[in-house]
């Protein structure tokens, strides 16, 4: 998995539901663009 300075990510299921806390110095925005690059790679609708 990608990582950059500073970020921590933690993923786990729950109840059907992908549950993602994301710790970054960067900020919110660094931190939806991440999650959307994550998701694409790793989801199949």
């Amino acid at each position: 998995m990608p990582t950059t300075d500073n970020v921590t990510v933690y993923l786990f299921r729950k109840e059907d539901h992908l549950v993602i806390t994301l710790e970054s110095r960067a900020g919110v925005v660094h931190g939806v663009q991440f999650v959307r690059t994550v998701a694409r790679s790793t989801w199949t609708p």
